[in-house]
């Protein structure tokens, strides 16, 4: 399972459940969920500011971190493995 979380109000912004581990599809899906604030996907949501990514290189692959930085000019920090930072 694959989700984003908005950490100011503890909200679930999109999530993607795969039979295996996350692709870089599934992430993809799973941010294109946590970005639309129009139904079905809303009202919680948006572009984030900055993403916190832990022990997930598949969030850091070539496709993920070009749509966090290029396409929605977000700051992409990577946490240590089960990191509650």
């Amino acid at each position: 399972m694959t989700w984003f979380i908005d950490v100011a109000t503890k909200t679930i912004t999109g999530t993607a459940v795969t039979p295996g581990h996350p692709s870089r599809a599934s992430i993809l899906a799973a941010l294109r969920a946590a970005v639309l604030r129009t139904g079905p996907y809303g009202p919680a949501g948006g572009i984030p500011e900055h993403v916190r990514v832990d022990r997930g290189r598949d969030f850091l692959s070539k496709a993920v971190l070009g749509a966090f930085g290029a396409v929605l000019n977000s700051e992409t920090e990577d946490l240590p493995a089960y990191s509650r930072i």
